[in-house]
C-alpha cells in the first residue's frame, strides 16, 4: 500500500471515529444556559394580551409557539422566554391531513425546537439593543416569516389573524444571567442576524452587498436595584472580504479561497462598514485575529490591502502567535494595541434619563468566528468591567462578577460553536484562565474533528432549511 493510501485510509479512520464519539458522547452535549425553567403549554398568553404567540408565515402555515420556558426576568419588567417547539396551522381551510407537506416541513419544525437557540421577551423585545438603533430588525431571527405574516394579512384578507396570532420577534443565539449581591443583575446576550447565515463552510465572508456571514452582536447589561442601566455591544463576523472555503472531508485543512479582485473587495468592505456605522455609528474598528502564515496570510493580506484603500481602521493581532509568546500576558498586548474604550457604553440613570451612549463598535473576526473570536471579545469585555461598574456604583463586587463573566462568555462560546459548526468551542480555557490548555488537546481536536465532519457531511440540509426561512 503506498503512502498516498495510507494517509487517506488513516484519515477516514480518524473521521470514523469522530462521528462515533459524536453520535455517543457529543451530540446531546449542547450547552445549557436556562438558569429558571418552567414550562408553559398554556395558550401561551401575555398579561394583557390573549392572542397564541405567532413566529410569523412560512409557504401556507402559520408558525405558533407550542412550548416555551421561562429563562429570566428582564429590564422593564419584561421576561426573557426560550421556544421549546413550535407547531403549524394552515393559512387555507382546503388545507388538511392528507395534504402533501411542503418541503422541509419537518425540519423547519426541528429548526425550531433546537434547545438552546431561540428565544423573545414577554412584555419587551430583546432582538435591539437597549440603546437601540436605526435599523431594529437586524438582528430579528423571523424578520422574514413576520413578513410573511403582514403580507397574509395584506393579501389574503385574513384580518382574523391578528385577532388569534401575536407576532413575536425571535433572537438566536445565547442568554446568560446572574444575580448579585445589593439587587445587581446581570446579562450577556448574543444575538445572530439572519442576513447572509449560514452554517461554518456554507456562508462565508461577505456577499455583494457589504453583509457579513456569521454576524453575531453581544451585549453585555447591568441593572442596579435602583433601576440604573449600563451596557455594552461587541461584534463578530466572518473575515469581510469575498472569499469561500471549499468542502474536503479528508482535508480539515482547506485553504481559504479568497478572490483576487482588489477593488471588488474594496468595495465589499466598503459597504460593510458602512452597515455598521448606520447601526452603531463611529468609529468603527475591525480587530482581525488571522495569522500571516500558512493557510490564513492570504485571506489576511486582502483585509489588509482592502482595509486600507477604503480608509477602514483595521487593528491587526495575530492572536495564536501573540497567545503563544506571552502566555497569560497576552492580554496586556491586546490592551496596548488599540484604544478599545473610545466607543464607550450605554448608561441610564435612576431617573431614566439618558448620561451616556455607545458611539460605534468593535467587530472582531478570525477564520471560523468562533474560538479566537470568542478569546478576544470576552477579554474586551472584561477590560471594560472596572469603568462600568464604578458608573452604577458596583465596584465592590468586580472580582465576583468577572469570575461570572468569564463562565458567561465560555459558555456562549460553546453555544455559538454548536450553532454555527455543530460542535463545543475549542479552547474555552483561553476565556477562563487567559491561556491555551495543553491538558485539553485532546477535547479540542476531537471537537474540531466534529466540527469538520459536521460541515463538510451534515450542513447541507440545514443551509437550504435555513435559506428557506431566513
Amino acid at each position: 500500500m503506498n503512502r498516498k493510501l495510507w494517509i487517506s485510509t488513516a484519515i477516514v479512520a480518524l473521521l470514523g471515529v469522530s462521528v462515533f464519539l459524536w453520535t455517543a458522547y457529543v451530540k446531546d452535549s449542547q450547552p445549557k444556559v436556562v438558569l429558571k425553567h418552567e414550562e408553559s403549554t398554556a395558550s401561551h398568553q401575555d398579561d394583557v394580551d390573549d392572542r397564541t404567540r405567532c413566529i410569523g408565515v412560512w409557504e401556507d402555515y402559520v408558525v405558533l409557539i407550542e412550548k416555551e420556558s421561562v429563562v429570566c426576568e428582564y429590564v422593564n419588567g419584561s421576561v426573557i422566554m426560550r421556544v421549546e417547539a413550535i407547531r403549524m396551522e394552515p393559512l387555507r381551510s382546503t388545507l388538511d391531513d392528507n395534504t402533501q407537506k411542503p418541503l422541509y416541513y419537518d425540519d423547519v419544525l426541528s429548526f425550531f425546537s433546537a434547545g438552546d437557540h431561540y428565544y423573545l421577551s414577554k412584555g419587551g423585545d430583546l432582538s435591539s439593543r437597549l440603546q437601540g438603533g436605526l435599523d431594529d430588525d437586524y438582528f430579528v431571527y423571523n424578520r422574514r416569516m413576520l413578513i410573511g405574516f403582514d403580507n397574509a394579512i395584506a393579501t389574503k384578507n385574513q384580518l382574523e389573524l391578528k385577532s388569534k396570532y401575536k407576532p413575536v420577534r425571535l433572537i438566536r443565539g445565547a442568554v446568560m444571567y446572574s444575580e448579585f449581591q445589593d439587587g445587581l443583575k446581570a446579562w450577556l446576550i448574543s444575538r445572530h442576524s439572519p442576513v447572509y447565515h449560514g452554517p461554518r463552510l456554507e456562508a462565508v465572508g461577505c456577499n455583494q452587498d457589504g453583509d457579513c456571514a456569521m454576524t453575531v452582536e453581544t451585549e453585555l447589561v447591568f441593572k442596579t436595584k435602583d433601576d440604573i442601566i449600563a451596557s455594552y455591544c461587541i461584534l463578530r463576523g466572518s473575515a469581510p472580504v469575498k472569499w469561500s472555503m471549499p468542502k474536503n472531508p479528508l482535508n480539515p485543512n482547506i485553504y481559504p479561497q479568497v478572490d483576487p479582485d482588489l477593488q471588488v473587495n474594496t468595495e465589499i468592505l466598503r459597504k460593510h462598514t458602512a452597515k455598521l456605522e448606520r447601526l452603531y455609528g463611529n468609529p468603527v474598528v475591525i480587530l482581525n485575529l488571522l495569522e500571516g502564515k500558512k493557510r490564513e496570510v492570504g485571506l489576511k493580506e486582502m483585509i489588509g490591502n482592502a482595509a486600507e484603500l477604503a480608509n477602514v481602521k483595521l487593528i491587526e493581532f495575530p492572536m495564536h502567535t501573540i497567545v503563544h509568546q506571552h502566555g497569560n500576558k497576552w492580554g496586556e498586548h491586546l490592551a496596548g494595541a488599540f484604544n478599545y474604550k473610545e466607543h464607550g457604553f450605554y448608561l441610564k440613570d435612576l431617573k431614566g434619563d439618558i448620561k451616556r451612549k455607545q458611539s460605534g463598535i468593535i467587530r472582531v473576526n478570525c477564520l471560523s468566528v468562533l474560538d479566537r473570536t470568542s478569546g478576544a471579545q470576552a477579554l474586551l469585555t472584561r477590560l471594560l468591567l472596572p469603568e462600568m461598574l464604578h458608573s452604577i456604583d458596583s465596584t465592590s463586587q468586580l472580582t465576583k462578577i468577572n469570575d461570572w463573566l468569564r463562565m458567561a462568555w465560555a459558555t456562549t462560546a460553546d453555544t455559538i460553536s454548536w450553532q454555527v459548526g455543530g460542535s463545543m468551542a475549542e479552547q474555552t480555557a483561553l476565556i477562563l484562565y487567559d491561556d491555551y490548555s495543553y491538558a485539553g488537546i485532546i477535547y479540542n481536536k476531537l471537537q474540531s474533528l466534529v466540527r469538520h465532519v459536521m460541515s463538510n457531511w451534515s450542513h447541507d440540509r440545514l443551509y437550504a432549511v435555513m435559506k428557506a426561512i431566513l
